[in-house]
């Protein structure tokens, strides 16, 4: 054969009694396509960073204007001493906000396990994460590593303290920022 051959597929289709379609609400069409157009704006900004205190500006910027966290901040992990974290940028919504403590916990644990993590004081890791969480008076925090290095040594870090405005999207949209800084952190280095 000349590897040109058609194949037909036949579509059999089974529209049994359990089977059932519904709309998809508009809203929630919309709502996916503001994070979309939001995720692209940002990555062309984090993109147009030419150098980390651009790249990391522009990256708590995105995070503060999706109205998602009350504070967002990019960290470095510091090698000596160890557990040491330096804030390369910071964006909160108020000077009170600006000066409450981060949660270590949060931190650590995203970069031991190099993932993205979250917690809530209702969530499963409510026990280990309160203190952290209570001193600082979130409800919602979550961390994700800046994958620019192997290891990470760059994380993003948010958090809020209205639990119900922390919808759905916001941690898997935080974790794409963090993904566009790390492809815009490797193409500095």
């Amino acid at each position: 054969g000349d590897g040109a051959a058609t194949v037909a597929e036949t579509l059999v289709l089974d529209d049994g009694a359990g089977d059932c379609a519904e709309a998809v609400p508009r809203q929630r069409l919309e709502s996916a396509e503001v994070r979309l157009s939001a995720l692209i704006a940002a990555a062309r900004r984090i993109g147009a960073a030419d150098e980390l205190d651009a790249l990391a500006e522009a990256v708590v910027h995105t995070l503060s204007e999706t109205g998602d966290f009350d504070r967002a901040l990019l960290v470095r992990a510091e090698a000596a001493p160890p557990g040491a974290w330096h804030p390369v940028a910071s964006w909160a919504a108020s000077e009170h906000v600006r000066g409450l403590p981060v949660s270590r916990t949060l931190l650590s644990e995203a970069q031991r396990a190099a993932a993205t993590v979250q917690a809530s004081r209702a969530g499963a890791a409510a026990v280990r994460m309160s203190d952290s969480l209570m001193a600082s008076g979130a409800t919602t925090a979550m961390c994700a590593p800046v994958p620019a290095h192997d290891p990470p040594r760059i994380f993003l870090y948010a958090d809020t303290r209205a639990g119900g405005r922390h919808g759905d999207e916001a941690v898997p949209y935080a974790d794409m920022v963090a993904q566009q800084a790390g492809l815009a952190l490797a193409a500095l280095d």
